[in-house]
C-alpha cells in the first residue's frame, strides 16, 4: 500500500525522484515506485543549476524500448539507500541522481551500473540520455568527474559512451582544484582513462570540429606523464609536505621529475583577458594622467553590496543582446569604478549562506567573471589596472578605496576635473594615489617606496584584523558584524 509516513532521511533520499511513490507492506518494508518516463531537465537562465525535471510522456521511442513501464526500489533498512535489482533500474536511478546534480549520490552508484557486454536497448537509451539535448547542459567540475567514472566502468563494454572522454578528461584536469574529494578519481582511474584520450595533436582522432583544442591535448598529456613519473618513483596522488620542507633544507626524498609540454598560444585576436596584460600604469606619466583626467566623465552608481539576487540581475543585464549603447557595460558608463570596488572589496558580494550565516565575499571572483564584458583591446591607463587587479587578487586589498569626497550626492556622474559644480573629484584623486603607489612600489628602494609599502601593509592588516574579528560573515566590506539569517 501506498504509505505517507516520510521521515527526514527518506525526504531526503527521494528528493531527486519527484514522480515516484512510496510503498510499504505489513512488516513496514519499504519500497519505492518509479516510472520509467525520460526525466528532463530543462535549462532556464535565470536558474542555472536548476534541478527541476519534466517527464516527456511523449516520447513514443523511448517508450517502445522499456521492457517494463516502471521501476521498485527496495529500500535499506536505514531509510537511507535504495537498492537496485537490474542494470536498467541503476541506470535509471544514476540518470535521476545525476540530472538532480547529487555528485556524491553518482559516485556511489557507479559501481552497479558496470558492465562488459552489450547493453539492451533500454538500457543504452537509459545511458545515451546523460547527455541529451533535451536536458539542460551541465559543466560544473563534478560532473565532469561523474562521467569519466562512468566511462570507466563501462570501457570494456562494447558501446558509444555519449560523450568524449578526451574533452571530459581536459575538463577535469583543467578544474582538477574545484572537484569534491568525493568525486576525484585516483591516480590509478586516471591513468587509465588516459590510456584512451588523445595526448597528442598528431592523433588521427584529434578533431577541431569535436571541440578538442590543444590546450585541452596538453593538460592530457603533462598529466599522463606526471602520474607515469609518481607511480615509477613509487609515489601517490600528492609529494607529501615534510618531503617538501625537507626539500627546502637540503635534505629528504627527491621528488620525481618529469618533461612538460606547453600548448601554443592562441592568435592575439582572440586571446582572452586571462593571457592579456599591458604595463601602461607601470609607464604611464604625471601629465599624461592629468591629460587624460580633462576628458574623463564616468557615469557610476555605488552599490553597498551585492547579494544572490543582485548578482544575478546584473549578469542578466549585462548579457541582453540588444541593449542602448548608452546603458552598455563599458568603462565609460561605470564599468571601471564598479570593477574596482569589487576588486578592492569595498563592495562585497554576498552570493550565499553557510551555516545560516553570510558566506564570505567572492567579489574579486565575481569581478573576474564581469571583466569579459569590458572592451580591454587598447592599453589604456584604467585598463591596465583592471588587468592588474584581475591577474593578481590579492593585490586588491593593498590598493586605497575609492571614497566619493563629494559636497553633493544627488548626481551619479564623476570627473576628472573639478567644477564649479563640484569642487572635489574623487575620480582623480583615486587614479593619482593609485598610479602614484603602483609607481613606487614597482621602483628602487627609496623612502618613499617604503613609505607606500608602510601603508599597503596597514591596509592589509586592517583586513586581516576584520577577518579576524567577525570571521569572515555578515556585513561590512571585509566581514562585518557576525549576522545569522533566517531563513
Amino acid at each position: 500500500f501506498i504509505t505517507n509516513e516520510r521521515s527526514e532521511t527518506e525526504s531526503a533520499m527521494l528528493e531527486a525522484i519527484p514522480h515516484s511513490l512510496l510503498l510499504s507492506n505489513s512488516n513496514s518494508e519499504c519500497s519505492v515506485l518509479v516510472c520509467a518516463w525520460p526525466p528532463c531537465r530543462p535549462q532556464i537562465e535565470s536558474v542555472p543549476f536548476s534541478t527541476s525535471l519534466v517527464l516527456d510522456r511523449s516520447d513514443v521511442k523511448w517508450a517502445g524500448n522499456l521492457e517494463h513501464p516502471y521501476y521498485m526500489y527496495p529500500v535499506h533498512v536505514s531509510r537511507v539507500i535504495l537498492y537496485t535489482t537490474t542494470l536498467a533500474s541503476a541506470l535509471y536511478l544514476l540518470l535521476l541522481r545525476f540530472l538532480g546534480r547529487q555528485y556524491k549520490e553518482v559516485v556511489r552508484l557507479v559501481d552497479t551500473v558496470g558492465s562488459d557486454a552489450a547493453l539492451s536497448r533500454e538500457e543504452d537509451q537509459i545511458l545515451q540520455f546523460l547527455s541529451c539535448e533535451k536536458n539542460s547542459p551541465d559543466s560544473h567540475p563534478d560532473a565532469s568527474a561523474c562521467r569519466l567514472k562512468i566511462s570507466l566502468v563501462l570501457l570494456d563494454a562494447p558501446l558509444q559512451l555519449p560523450w568524449d572522454i578526451s574533452l571530459e578528461m581536459a575538463d577535469y584536469l583543467f578544474r582538477l582544484e574545484h572537484v569534491s574529494a568525493d568525486c576525484l578519481l585516483t591516480p590509478e582511474e586516471e591513468l587509465t582513462l588516459l590510456k584512451r584520450c588523445i595526448c597528442d595533436v598528431a592523433d588521427k582522432r584529434c578533431s577541431t570540429e569535436a571541440g578538442h583544442t590543444p590546450l585541452g591535448i596538453a593538460l592530457c598529456k603533462n598529466r599522463r606523464t606526471a602520474l607515469r613519473a609518481r607511480a615509477a618513483a613509487g609515489l601517490g596522488r600528492h609529494f607529501s609536505v615534510s618531503n617538501i620542507a625537507a626539500l627546502e633544507n637540503g635534505g629528504g626524498e627527491r621528488p620525481p621529475c618529469c618533461t612538460v609540454e606547453l600548448p601554443k598560444r592562441a592568435a592575439e585576436g582572440r586571446t582572452r583577458w586571462v593571457h592579456a596584460w599591458h604595463p601602461t600604469v607601470l609607464e604611464e606619466t604625471p601629465e599624461g594622467l592629468e591629460g587624460m583626467l580633462e576628458e574623463l566623465v564616468m557615469r557610476f552608481k555605488r552599490e553597498r553590496a551585492y547579494y544572490l539576487e543582485g548578482m544575478m540581475a546584473l549578469l542578466m543585464f549585462l548579457n541582453q543582446k540588444s541593449a542602448p549603447s548608452a546603458r552598455r557595460f563599458s568603462i565609460p558608463t561605470g564599468g571601471f569604478l564598479t570593477l574596482y570596488c569589487l576588486f578592492t572589496n569595498s563592495t562585497p558580494c554576498r552570493p550565499g549562506l553557510v551555516g545560516g550565516f553570510f558566506a564570505p565575499s567572492c567579489s574579486a571572483s565575481f569581478a573576474s567573471l564581469l571583466l569579459s564584458f569590458l572592451e580591454l583591446d587598447e592599453p589604456t591607463l584604467l585598463s591596465s589596472i583592471l588587468l592588474s587587479l584581475a591577474r593578481c587578487p590579492s593585490l586588491g586589498k593593498l590598493l586605497p578605496e575609492f571614497v566619493d569626497t563629494r559636497v553633493t550626492k544627488r548626481r551619479d556622474l564623476y570627473s576628472g576635473v573639478p567644477t564649479p559644480e563640484e569642487p572635489q573629484t574623487p575620480l582623480a584623486t583615486l587614479l593619482r594615489g593609485v598610479m602614484a603607489e603602483m609607481h613606487a612600489a614597482a621602483a628602487e628602494a627609496s623612502p618613499a617606496r617604503t613609505e607606500v609599502l608602510r601603508a599597503m601593509q596597514r591596509r592589509r592588516v586592517n583586513v586581516l584584523t576584520k577577518e579576524r574579528m567577525w570571521g569572515g560573515f555578515g556585513g561590512g566590506a571585509y566581514g562585518g558584524q557576525r549576522r545569522r539569517v533566517n531563513v
